[in-house]
């Protein structure tokens, strides 16, 4: 599963790197785009591989990460906004509005997540699994 991330995190870093070299007029560049994608699946496999490490290490912060929908896209999201919002205030502005390019692909990502999850869940207003912090 980490070669996954891995395969991911370097398309990611090509994409960007291309998309800054190839200018293509007036038009979008679509390396960026790709690169965006790409990096949320980039995420997408980081937080798979390592949520046997999260669960085991706190199980209230995996319940809410895994159980309840696809909230580490959302997290992603949030932790990209920080890094963007960093770099910005090192003057970095093209690599700030790629990560933030990230944080929009996340935040779609996340929205499509929820809409597919309350679909597929039932609308008995309970939750038909166990919470296992609810001990905690």
């Amino acid at each position: 599963m980490i070669t996954k991330f891995l395969i991911f995190l370097c398309l990611t870093i090509g994409l960007f790197v291309i998309g800054h070299f190839v200018d293509w007029g007036k038009g979008v560049n679509y390396f960026f785009s790709l690169g965006g994608i790409t990096g949320v699946f980039a995420w997408h496999s980081l937080c798979r591989t390592l949520q046997s490490s999260i669960r085991s290490r706190s199980p209230k912060v995996s319940y809410y990460m895994f159980e309840t929908g696809p909230t580490y896209f959302l997290s992603g999201a949030f932790l990209a906004c920080v890094a963007s919002l960093a770099l910005f205030n090192f003057g970095l502005k093209t690599v700030s509005d790629h990560i933030a390019l990230l944080a929009y692909y996340a935040i779609t990502v996340y929205l499509v997540q929820i809409a597919i999850f309350e679909k597929t869940s039932p609308q008995t207003g309970s939750s038909t699994k166990p919470n296992p912090c609810a001990n905690l």
